[in-house]
Order: C-alpha cells, then structure tokens, then sequence
C-alpha cells in the first residue's frame, strides 16, 4: 500500500512519468536487497520490528532518490550528463552527510541490551546504507541513459502534460480522416 501510495504522490509532485517510474523501480530493489540482507544474510525472522519497520521504512529509502530525482528534473539543461553532475552538486553533499549522521546515529543501538533495539539499529543502518547506493549509484546511471531531458521550457520529456499533448496530436485527424503527419 506504501508503495502505490508513493507512486501516486510522486507522479502528482513531478509530474513525468517516466521519472516517477525510475524511482520507484529503484525504491522496488532496495526493498528486495533489504529483504534479502535481513531474511538470508541477518537470519532475522520477520517479526514486530519488521512488521512496524515496513512503512518507516519507504520513507526511509525515498528520501534520497526523491531529492535526486526532484535536484534531476528541475534542472533546465538539455544534456543529461550535464543535468546529473548539477544534480550531485546541489543534493550529493546532503545526501551524503544525512546517510552517514542517521547511520552513525543508529549504530549506537548495536550495544543495546535488548534484541529488538539491536535489530532496529541493523535493519535502519541498512536501509540507509541501501537507499544510498541504490540513489546515487542506480538512479544516476539510469537517469545519464534513459533520464528525462527538456523539450519546451520546463517541459521534460514524458511529463504528463507532453504525453498527454502528444497523444492529442496522434489523434487528430485532417478533413479526410488521415493523420496529421507531422503532428507526430
């Protein structure tokens, strides 16, 4: 349910579809590297944490691709290396600097006493650990070879109101029923 939600209220805010998708294909993987570091590698078994930690957790692992993603699209630069390396200068430094301040902060409750703190403390450090690879590893890489660029404006490619006009310019028709041919 987080995860639609996520995709709704992110597609609403950026509006492109196709970033919307790419952040949440990334948010998808972390959540199965996250099950499989906690299930096979930890030998946790799923339990109150991880029952509580599931919606937490989505907030946890969006933050940084949504930052990336929002820093990306509202670049107006045309050549997508050029839009990723102003997207790194203006959220990497943050990024980086919260992911090792949440981490640092959570590692404290290693030495606790009690499992379940313990298991809070392994199951954060690794959620962030994961969101911030998965953001500025995967998302970069896939945003430098498929990442949506300007093509009006503030228009980017696969924004909802592109995709919404190119589809009404395929539809229209001429006088004699044919397709305008240079409206797509």
């Amino acid at each position: 349910v987080a995860n639609g939600l996520y995709l709704v209220v992110m597609l609403v805010f950026t509006g492109n579809l196709l970033l919307t998708l790419m952040v949440t294909l990334a948010l998808i993987l972390i959540f199965m590297c996250l099950a499989g570091l906690t299930f096979a590698a930890y030998g946790i078994d799923f339990g109150p944490v991880e029952s509580l930690g599931v919606s937490i957790f989505v907030g946890l692992s969006a933050n940084y691709l949504l930052h990336i993603a929002h820093a990306y699209h509202r670049s107006t630069i045309s050549d997508r290396s050029v839009k990723i390396q102003r997207a790194i200068y203006v959220t990497g430094s943050p990024i980086l600097w919260s992911a090792i301040s949440t981490m640092g902060g959570s590692a404290f409750l290693f030495a606790c006493r009690t499992w379940l703190l313990t298991e809070l403390g392994i199951l954060i450090v690794s959620i962030i650990g994961l969101s911030l690879t998965f953001s500025l590893g995967f998302l970069l890489a896939l945003l430098s070879w498929v990442g949506p660029i300007p093509i009006d404006g503030n228009l980017h490619s696969w924004d909802l109101v592109a995709v919404i006009r190119f589809c009404l310019r395929c539809i229209r028709k001429d006088g004699r029923g044919q397709e305008d041919s240079d409206s797509c």
